[in-house]
């Protein structure tokens, strides 16, 4: 049973590809700003630890998830504005 658990017949590929982070913005033109009485503003929304795309494991598991002590990484979500005065 030793040698058993020890063996690569215990193994499962790890490979992956997951999709972290993501940043979508929108710059307002600067007509637009000068009206307002800025010189420029930016708002974008966020988006960090998604999911995973890929994985070669048939059996679904996260080894992010294993690693880090069996909990999933959570998703966040952010929105923000960025005004130059």
């Amino acid at each position: 049973d030793a040698f058993y658990t020890k063996s690569e017949a215990t193994i499962t590929r790890g490979d992956f590809i997951r999709l972290q982070d993501i940043r979508i913005g929108y710059i307002l033109p600067s007509g637009q700003c000068r009206k307002l009485g800025i010189k420029q503003a930016n708002f974008y929304l966020y988006a960090n630890n998604l999911g995973i795309l890929w994985r070669a494991n048939p059996y679904g598991i996260d080894p992010d998830a294993v690693f880090y002590g069996g909990l999933p990484s959570p998703r966040s979500w952010s929105v923000g504005m960025q005004v130059g005065l």
